[in-house]
């Protein structure tokens, strides 16, 4: 079960901008914990989210996961499977399976883009 080229970027794009708000939020919350009460979190969760899919959808960030392609690392490959993997199992699967293929397609795409200054 392989990706399209479309699919493998908006899997890209899509688990980029889950893992990056949970980064962002969990950074602006060990430094301001009042961030974490229901609406402060809701609100900022918002914005950052918001901020994030302008930079990874519509910048020349977000260019970066249409222009290149790595699937060629092993690393690579190991997300494109869980993406694939991923996408099957939110339409067809149960709510423990769903879950499941998303903490896989979190932990193959960190392992797969390393982040760092």
């Amino acid at each position: 079960m392989s990706l399209s080229r479309d699919q493998y970027v908006a899997a890209m794009k899509e688990t980029a901008l889950r893992v990056g708000k949970s980064v962002v939020m969990d950074w602006l919350i060990a430094r301001a914990p009042f961030l974490s009460w229901s609406f402060p979190n809701l609100v900022v969760g918002y914005l950052v989210g918001l901020v994030l899919e302008i930079a990874i959808k519509e910048t020349e960030f977000g260019m970066f996961f249409v222009y290149i392609d790595v699937r060629t690392t092993r690393q690579g490959r190991a997300f494109e499977a869980a993406a694939a993997r991923n996408k099957y199992v939110q339409e067809f699967g149960t709510a423990e399976d769903k879950q499941r293929a998303e903490r896989d397609l979190i932990a193959a795409f960190r392992d797969f883009v390393r982040l760092t200054s």
